[in-house]
């Protein structure tokens, strides 16, 4: 028979096979939300208790989002900061983890569907956990590091169900006992458990299940599903009655219920706020039958890209996926075969027991990232199909043994055929989730690597357009700020609300001073949103650096640091250097020394008085300024 500890190492090395040149890759994407743009991440184990009592933007933004129900997922953060302080910022040690995370939760997989599955063959669970290990749909789960929070919240629950299994079997109170020999009767003899192995059931019942369920909770709340696939799981594999299987998971729902307590009070509630901004809710302006009908034909997408993962995206958000109504022949082909799969499940669900749980599991792990019944932000993540790509993998693995009729075989045999299709389909997966990883190496290949593929993407658009800027102000080359402004302006035509698209075009035409251009942009976003600081601070410097017109200039920034009443010393330098370009000596002196009463450390801000004052002709004032700008910045001495 096949070691199941050898077929585990192989499971550990395919995982790093596929995934070991995640280990180049750099930071990208969310990792700055999470990680490096995070002040509580970065603090590493002082900003661990403001990771657990705060939304988990806030960290990042300084407030929450307009969200449903906020979000609270502070167990990957914790871990991020504790590897932060450990390790510093090195991208190879948090991309381990990642892969060494998801290689635990591919042999756990395995592990699981053993206890599930005792009479299989031991290559119906491998074939299980192979698929779900290669299946090039999780790069972004795996490549991401952000997403650590979707591998700890399957891999807990999956955990707790690992330790309820033998739990439920062992709790059966009577066994066959037979005696082989020729004229003696069966007999069916009670089984005592000893005091040891009483201790260990209700240590896991009532200590490790709970605790494992609310650190995958905390990791992500997908993982209440589970609240529903356990005992499913229990019924459905363990023949356990309701009463053993609702005494056995009453522990995981009281630990939910005080989850969600703690949720409440940290992060909000479903229903506590709504966005106004279509970019954070695609169905804003939806009727409800178009929403539904949309989210009907987004489950359809879900299922091609796990039976045909390609082209693969970091974004689907709007535009990508446009709305439909009830009449579009892809949505009626989606509510057939969901409908069908979800009858199948039911119906068969004693008969075809692995096969039906796989179908649930796919179905519970879209219910709360399908944006049915609050809004998630987006239309659709790739991300988001990682719970339920278990379920399909499920599914995949039973009709694979079947259609190879491999349950019939003996233990220590392997079918050719079914080798055949190990080593085709890992070397079509393998090949897409190598190059796949490659392309998560930064922001700049991520978006590269994708804009064409989702051209009707607004923040697709804005992401490339601004990551297209920063090089061809290292370079030079015309082709990158000019990519910067096709995309971007792609972005503002895709959503003409888009206020951070017309910033950043603004921001792009300010680079190779295009300053009319830029002020237009500037002046959208102030219609946008009336009180936009960094629109009040590009027209100022557009009015007042670019067209040499200072006298427009002043207003915005007096509305910077009098209306907004913001203290930043770049907004004070600002309106002194207007003041100063038109010979307003006292006026000039006033703003910088206001920059400074707030700012004491800004060398910049002194440096900017003793030239004034030089030039309204105070030379000793000046030289007082000049000693105390080059004490605080040494810098400017050049």
């Amino acid at each position: 028979m096949v070691s199941k500890n050898l077929l585990s190492i192989v499971l550990v090395l395919v995982v790093a096979v596929f995934y070991g040149n995640t280990l180049r890759n750099e930071f990208a994407l969310d990792d700055l939300i999470v990680l490096t743009g995070n002040k509580f991440t970065q603090q590493g184990f002082a900003g661990i208790p403001d990771l657990l009592t705060h939304d988990a933007f806030v960290g990042a933004y300084g407030e929450a989002l307009n969200l449903s129900g906020g979000r609270y997922r502070p167990f990957s953060m914790v871990m991020f900061a504790i590897e932060k302080e450990i390790f510093g910022y090195t991208p190879v040690v948090f991309h381990f983890f990642n892969v060494f995370s998801f290689a635990c939760t591919v042999v756990l997989i395995f592990w699981v569907l053993i206890r599930l599955l005792p009479q299989s063959h031991i290559l119906l669970p491998f074939t299980a956990a192979w698929l779900f290990g290669i299946h090039p749909i999780h790069t972004e789960v795996v490549a991401n590091i952000k997403s650590r929070d979707e591998i700890y919240a399957l891999l807990f629950s999956l955990w707790v169900l690992y330790l309820l299994i033998p739990v439920a079997n062992q709790s059966k109170s009577k066994t066959k006992i037979t005696n082989e020999k020729k004229g003696v009767k069966n007999v069916t003899m009670p089984v005592q458990s000893t005091k040891p192995q009483q201790t260990t059931c209700v240590l896991k019942v009532y200590l490790y299940a709970p605790i494992l369920f609310f650190l995958a909770l905390l990791s992500k709340e997908v993982a209440i599903v589970f609240l529903a696939l356990i005992p499913i799981a229990l019924w459905l594999f363990a023949n356990k009655n309701v009463k053993t299987i609702a005494k056995q998971t009453a522990p995981l729902v009281i630990i939910t219920i005080g989850y969600l307590a703690l949720r409440s009070y940290y992060a909000g509630t479903v229903g506590d706020r709504v966005t106004t901004d279509i970019m954070d809710d695609s169905y804003l302006y939806a009727t409800l039958m178009q929403k539904w009908a949309t989210i009907t034909q987004v489950q359809l997408r879900y299922l091609g890209l796990l039976i045909f993962p390609y082209p693969l995206s970091f974004d689907y958000s709007f535009n990508q996926i446009p709305l439909v109504n009830w009449s579009n022949v892809w949505v009626i082909i989606s509510v057939i075969i969901h409908i069908a799969l979800l009858l199948f499940a039911i119906l068969f669900i004693k008969r075809q027991k692995l096969l039906s749980f796989g179908i649930l599991v796919y179905f519970a792990g879209f219910v709360l990232v399908s944006n049915l019944f609050f809004n998630i932000g987006t239309s659709m993540a790739e991300r988001f199909a990682y719970m339920p790509s278990l379920g399909f993998c499920l599914a995949l693995a039973f009709l694979i043994f079947k259609v190879l009729k491999l349950g019939e075989m003996p233990s220590n045999k392997f079918s050719t055929s079914y080798i055949a299709i190990v080593i085709v389909i890992s070397l079509i997966a393998g090949a897409q989730t190598i190059a796949r990883n490659a392309d998560w190496k930064n922001n700049f290949s991520l978006y590269t690597a994708d804009i064409n593929k989702v051209p009707n993407s607004a923040r697709a658009q804005l992401y490339y357009g601004i990551e297209n800027i920063g090089p061809y102000q290292q370079t030079g080359d015309v082709t990158y700020i000019n990519n910067a402004i096709t995309a971007i302006t792609r972005a503002t035509l895709i959503n003409p609300q888009f206020h951070y698209a017309w910033h950043n075009l603004g921001v792009a035409y300010q680079t190779i001073n295009k300053w009319p251009e830029s002020v237009t942009c500037y002046q959208k976003v102030l219609q946008l949103q009336p009180g936009n600081e960094q629109a009040y601070y590009g027209l100022g410097l557009a009015y007042g650096k670019g067209l040499n017109q200072p006298n427009k200039a002043i207003p915005y920034f007096s509305t910077l640091v009098d209306s907004l009443k913001l203290t930043r010393p770049d907004y004070f330098e600002g309106l002194g250097l207007c003041y100063a370009t038109q010979g307003q000596w006292q006026q000039a002196l006033q703003s910088f020394k206001r920059g400074i009463s707030f700012n004491p450390a800004s060398g910049k801000l002194y440096y900017d008085v003793a030239i004034t004052y030089a030039n309204a002709g105070y030379a000793d004032s000046s030289k007082i300024y000049f000693d105390q700008a080059f004490m605080l910045d040494p810098s400017l001495k050049r």
